[in-house]
């Protein structure tokens, strides 16, 4: 509830139409409050109907920023790629994790053995068991791996490069469910990964009307050993 309500006020400033209604009723519950538009006077009734109006106005914004959430659905970066349009505080929330079971996807190609989108489907963590030499590629609106967080810019697209030289556990948390997308990987490095999926970080839907920053979080067998900021 709390994401949908995130997402819709992002949706409510960042959507011409929502901005457009909202400003429109705020300026007609001024003039009602002033009380003239010259050459004429604005009192009583009139005022009273002005104000009423465009209060009207600000709750049909609200409404339609609600229903337009509601109809988004993200889609994965190799096509359209997906991301968290929603302003997230720099306090890492108390998460009750809720481990879910890897997806299961059809290899595409040689190159991605996996690409799953829109998960985790409930909960906000995800988990992993890589084979020695396989990638871990993640992307999303707010990542939090081994304490490292990020998230808490709108603008923002998280990035997690996970490189596996050994079979192990990854378990990701901090997730907002179905707007996530991954791959795995047995051929490309992190670098290859990267450059492959960059060129989509710059336009819808990512962060509504693409991102203006990517933070990229690599990591090897579970420790940080880069972390970096790209923009367009």
């Amino acid at each position: 509830m709390t994401d949908i309500i995130g997402l819709a006020i992002q949706t409510l400033i960042g959507n011409p139409l929502t901005v457009s209604l909202v400003i429109l009723g705020v300026v007609c519950v001024a003039l009602a409050i002033i009380g003239r538009i010259p050459p004429m006077n604005i009192e009583g009734a009139r005022a009273v109907a002005l104000a009423g109006f465009g209060l009207l106005l600000i709750v049909i914004a609200v409404v339609l920023a609600v229903i337009i959430t509601s109809s988004k659905s993200p889609a994965p970066i190799s096509q359209q790629p997906s991301i968290l349009p929603t302003a997230f505080t720099e306090s890492q929330p108390t998460l009750s994790p809720q481990i879910t079971s890897q997806p299961t996807a059809a290899a595409s190609g040689l190159r991605w053995e996996q690409e799953v989108a829109q998960v985790p489907e409930s909960g906000t963590t995800l988990k992993w068991e890589l084979s020695a030499g396989q990638l871990l590629y993640l992307s999303g609106g707010q990542i939090r791996i081994n304490g490292e967080y990020c998230g808490g810019d709108a603008n923002q697209i998280c990035i997690l490069l996970f490189q596996a030289t050994t079979a192990q556990t990854v378990i990701v948390d901090a997730l907002v469910p179905k707007n996530n997308w991954y791959g795995i990987s047995s051929t490309l490095t992190p670098d290859e990964a990267l450059s492959e999926k960059a060129p989509q970080f710059w336009y819808a839907p990512n962060c509504i009307n693409g991102c203006k920053k990517a933070t990229i979080l690599f990591y090897t067998d579970g420790k940080l050993v880069n972390k970096s900021t790209m923009t367009p």
